[in-house]
């Protein structure tokens, strides 16, 4: 008889302990689930139980509402322009929120698909001090700044963190494609990765500054230019051949040849090398270079990767 009662009472147990763990992970009625917010382009993802997120004209009133910035409440706006989220402008702004500060560091840190460019503000050397933060990032010709109010912040230290965190989580429509020609010379490129100079008729050439996060700083930039010339120089002006490197770069089976050359800096400390890419084509040498080499301290550069799908982006017009 015990034999027979435990050959029924195990798979019993068994189904009981089975039921007993979905229901205690079953997602509680209690929960609310996650929410979004949306400003401009940017929709934030946020959990209910740490942030509450408010409707302010056309901007948003964000509150914190977890430990380690309970309290604390930023101001997010946005506006249509752009060029006012460099690293001194975001410093300029920082000093005049909180003139009780006397240290603004600011910082570009990538934040998912942006980067957010932010200034913790502080009185005194102590890093646990009261930090007032103020932060913008520039999206497709628009600008978002995010500011805390500060007579909210109390003595916490962490709200740059947790705003980072928030606006590292948001999402935007995919950005735009747009396209730089000089002569026969056309370039489409990501309107995240680069933002290109105002065109101006009969100019020989064009700017397209690299944006963060995939360049460090504001400082990277290519020149694209159209010229007159007998061929594309090999050899770059002034550098002997070991400190360079030339290889041919096809931009894919129907695109142009183009030679590209990388220059090394002799600095014994790392210095972003120069990349240059040029196409002879019809009497016009068409050139894609890379700013840098401005100095053995210098970190303005582009990434080879961002450089290599320009280039290889490029098609001569039909």
């Amino acid at each position: 008889m015990g034999i027979r009662n435990f050959s029924w009472r195990v798979p019993v147990a068994l189904i009981l302990l089975l039921l007993g763990l979905a229901i205690g992970t079953a997602p509680s009625h209690a929960d609310p689930p996650p929410a979004k917010a949306r400003i401009g382009d940017l929709t934030f993802y946020y959990d209910p139980f740490n942030w509450r997120f408010e409707l302010a004209g056309t901007g948003l009133t964000v509150t914190c509402l977890q430990v380690d910035c309970r309290g604390a409440v930023f101001d997010f706006s946005v506006r249509d322009a752009s060029g006012e989220c460099g690293e001194e402008a975001v410093r300029r702004t920082a000093e005049l929120l909180f003139p009780a500060a006397d240290r603004h560091p600011v910082n570009i840190v990538p934040a998912g698909r942006f980067g957010l460019v932010k200034a913790e503000s502080r009185y005194g050397p102590d890093l646990q001090s009261p930090t007032y933060v103020y932060a913008c990032l520039d999206w497709q010709d628009r600008e978002y700044r995010f500011a805390t109010r500060p007579e909210t912040v109390g003595r916490m230290s962490w709200a740059g963190g947790a705003l980072h965190y928030l606006v590292s989580r948001a999402t935007a429509p995919p950005a735009r494609i747009a396209t730089v020609r000089l002569r026969d010379l056309e370039i489409p490129y990501s309107t995240e990765i680069w933002r290109a100079t105002e065109f101006v008729p009969r100019e020989s050439h064009r700017l397209l500054f690299c944006l963060p996060p995939t360049c460090d700083g504001h400082g990277g930039f290519v020149t694209v230019s159209a010229k007159p010339a007998a061929g594309c120089e090999p050899d770059p002006a002034g550098l002997s051949l070991p400190q360079a490197i030339l290889t041919p770069l096809h931009a894919g089976s129907d695109g142009p040849q183009f030679t590209v050359t990388t220059i090394h800096s002799p600095c014994r400390n790392y210095v972003p090398p120069i990349r240059r890419a040029c196409l002879w084509h019809n009497g016009v040498a068409y050139r894609i270079v890379t700013g840098g080499l401005g100095g053995c301290r210098s970190d303005l550069g582009v990434p080879a990767g961002a450089f290599t799908e320009l280039v290889n982006a490029a098609r001569l017009a039909p």
